[in-house]
């Protein structure tokens, strides 16, 4: 398939500090090139670990936004798609490796199927191993079951064992959601929906933004022929209080907005008994002198300080 003279697909990457993912990510997509015309954009969050510098020397091809300060997910893509030129536009995660030929499928995969709207792909874990892909809206019990999973005597009272995932990876199929990893999507859509909800930081971007792709009729698939390798997490491991609370954040904006206020509060009192529990845990093993849990407590503290009454909107 070839688009000759025409620039077909845009690939969007937003870093911060991420250098040593950065330089993988970008190797492997011009190691894999597709066979049409594209451009890789570069958006920079502030990073001080001077990846601006290192694109510009080892990756002269890449176009470069450098902001001042970290904008987050959403307004940093947004400032990409705002000048990307491709008739498909990939937002791709810096922690990725795009193995061969996955560009070239996901583009045929689209002009084979006119009604689909957005994707993403497979997604691998380093070691090959498959990782969560197949998409879907978050639900209640989704969030009880993750409560339930992080305290051993939820899961004894109310028998919860890990869930199997029993959706067939190596089949595409429709799904709720692209998911951020990867996410493609047909340049036209911007001109129906607008762009990303810069109300949401890092997480839930992908959710927010696919309901609105599908609220015009648009389909979003999992297309399993194509394969990233993600590494899950690059940059938020350097500041995991930080994505624990976005997270939460995300959840409950998604929930009132598009799940109603009933299935909003019930998720709020998931979180709180999450918090609570983790609080009286570590009250607990500090009576036992054990110093170390004091500092737990105090880490609980912040987070629900910082969920609940600091810039907590969940417009």
């Amino acid at each position: 398939m070839k688009f000759p003279g025409q620039l077909t697909v845009s690939i969007i990457i937003v870093g911060w500090n991420c250098w040593e993912y950065l330089q993988k990510c970008l190797n492997s997509i011009f190691n894999n090139p597709p066979s049409c015309i594209f451009e890789v954009l570069y958006i920079d969050n502030s990073s001080k670990d001077n990846s601006v510098y290192l694109v510009k020397s080892n990756f002269p091809e890449v176009i470069i936004i450098e902001n001042k300060v970290n904008l987050g997910f959403q307004k940093a893509n947004n400032q990409g798609i705002k000048i990307a030129k491709g008739r498909y536009i990939i937002l791709l995660n810096p922690d990725t490796v795009v193995l061969n030929g996955a560009l070239d499928r996901m583009v045929t995969f689209f002009e084979k199927n006119k009604c689909v709207g957005a994707a993403s792909p497979k997604c691998l874990f380093p070691d090959g191993s498959i990782q969560w892909s197949v998409a879907n809206f978050p639900f209640v019990r989704e969030i009880f079951w993750w409560l339930c999973a992080n305290h051993k005597s939820l899961a004894w009272i109310f028998n919860f064992k890990k869930k199997q995932n029993f959706i067939n990876t190596d089949l595409t199929q429709e799904q709720g959601y692209a998911y951020g990893a990867f996410f493609v999507f047909r340049k036209e859509i911007v001109d129906e929906i607008g762009l990303m909800d810069e109300n949401f930081f890092l997480a839930g971007g992908d959710i927010a933004w696919s309901l609105k792709i599908k609220e015009k009729g648009w389909k979003i698939y999992y297309v399993a022929d194509v394969k990233i390798i993600h590494c899950e997490g690059g940059s938020r491991r350097k500041n995991p209080e930080a994505s624990f609370i976005d997270w939460i954040k995300a959840h409950r904006r998604l929930f009132y907005k598009y799940k109603g206020f009933f299935s909003g509060v019930t998720v709020d009192i998931f979180f709180i008994i999450n918090f609570m529990m983790n609080f009286c845990f570590n009250i607990f093993f500090c009576f036992i002198k054990q110093r170390a849990s004091l500092k737990l407590v105090g880490y609980w503290v912040s987070i629900f300080k910082s969920v609940y009454f600091k810039d907590n909107s969940i417009s």
